[in-house]
């Protein structure tokens, strides 16, 4: 009957970190950050208080020796779960408040439009319905400098252009601060004249926490921050086990609408 109760007790307590193993999974319908070493330690918490209270409660039979070995490791557990991982729960909710408010793909407003201004290529672009695409390119020690990109027939041709006739731009956002060990990566398309947002995709890198980091310092290999507030609605996981994440490509196709239709716009290519 001990034996047994043993086995039970191990079998409720063990699993715990089962559940961390990535940088995000979900606890009652919510993401949650955590490494994973916390809950990888908590095993072996769990194992000594396990032994402890099984030696001490030796005396009981049955039931009541399960019910106190098991409320004294639960006890031990909880205690260890809630001083270490209450850092990652305040990320945790600050994040969720962060994608449900701000985080992901946002449309304001839709344009039709020739092309744009950013920094990419003309040929999916051209395919999708665009005429041309212009660019700012920067080079060190060199003023900079405005071309524009389009295809005629099979030709690619890159002109360099005074200024460039887009009224809306696509511009990056790369690490600007956002909370607590958090900064904020996306794209935003912007009227260039009136500088009005007309849709933007905003994802957050989350560092790990100060308990994570201490474990991260001193063990081989890099760090996995998580990277919240950029997956598609629907299943996490494509056909390829791939996480279904949005690209830059879907807010342009998602704002900014080709004017000319005589190339048929193909929406389901993908990222671009």
């Amino acid at each position: 009957m001990r034996l047994a109760s043993l086995g039970a007790i191990a079998a409720l307590c063990f699993p715990l970190a089962a559940t961390a193993r990535s940088p995000e999974f979900s606890l009652l319908g919510m993401p949650f950050y955590s490494i994973g070493y916390i809950e990888v330690m908590a095993q072996l918490v769990a194992l000594l208080a396990f032994l402890y209270a099984a030696k001490r409660h030796k005396k009981r039979e049955g039931w009541p020796f399960l019910r106190a070995v098991l409320l004294s490791t639960l006890k031990v557990v909880l205690v260890w779960e809630l001083v270490w991982n209450a850092e990652n729960l305040v990320t945790s909710l600050w994040v969720a408040a962060l994608c449900k408010f701000q985080g992901g793909l946002r449309v304001y407003q839709t344009a039709e439009v020739e092309g744009y201004l950013g920094r990419y290529e003309i040929h999916d672009w051209r395919e999708y319905g665009f005429r041309y695409v212009e660019r700012l390119e920067r080079r060190p020690y060199k003023e900079p400098t405005y071309t524009r990109l389009s295809i005629t027939g099979n030709v690619k041709r890159t002109v360099r252009i005074e200024q460039p006739v887009s009224r809306y731009e696509v511009v990056q956002i790369a690490g600007a601060k956002s909370g607590y060990r958090t900064r904020r990566w996306g794209t935003v398309v912007r009227d260039r004249q009136t500088g009005e947002v007309l849709g933007e995709l905003r994802h957050y890198v989350v560092k790990p926490g100060i308990f994570d980091s201490m474990i991260l310092s001193i063990l081989p290999g890099a760090s996995s921050p998580w990277d919240a507030c950029d997956t598609r609605p629907g299943p996490e996981l494509n056909a390829q086990g791939l996480r279904r994440s949005y690209g830059y490509g879907d807010v342009i196709k998602a704002v900014l609408k080709p004017v000319h239709q005589g190339v048929v716009a193909n929406e389901n290519r993908g990222d671009l």
